[in-house]
């Protein structure tokens, strides 16, 4: 087996890890081959020096719902922030909450809506489905999640 670069070591699952300390605060980088893992790091450099790497990156969906919920009292009518809870916590967060923001993928979001279409009238679905766009179109806002325009 060919020796590994300085900083990486060979993870228990065969995966590689290298470890960096930028200003004070260490990251790790993961990835399957050295070459791949040069790349890795390279694109996290550009992603922290632009300012797009937050460390937000590893919160769910219920965290996040929580303190966006605070944060719209100020500008949002109380009737909206009602409608916006109950719509949450009794649909999007049984299905979504315990996810990573950044993990949701289009397909689950999908893969909901068809549920609540079963069981809902069209209105409620869309009031529902209204509600998760908002959290997310924020989130996009927020830097949490990079949208990718193709």
């Amino acid at each position: 087996m060919a020796r590994l670069p300085q900083g990486v070591r060979k993870r228990s699952n065969g995966t590689l890890e290298k470890r960096i300390t930028i200003q004070g605060k260490r990251y790790s980088i993961y990835a399957n081959s050295t070459k791949e893992l040069s790349v890795k790091e390279e694109e996290f450099k550009k992603k922290l020096d632009s300012g797009i790497y937050t460390d937000n990156r590893n919160i769910t969906l219920d965290k996040y719902f929580e303190e966006w919920l605070v944060g719209k009292r100020a500008t949002t009518k109380s009737n909206s922030l009602r409608i916006y809870s109950c719509n949450y916590h009794k649909h999007i967060s049984p299905e979504l909450g315990k996810r990573k923001i950044q993990q949701i993928e289009r397909r689950e979001v999908m893969r909901l809506q068809s549920k609540l279409i079963d069981g809902l009238s069209a209105t409620t679905v869309n009031s529902i489905m209204k509600t998760l766009k908002i959290i997310l179109n924020d989130a996009v806002n927020d830097e949490i999640v990079v949208r990718h325009i193709k």
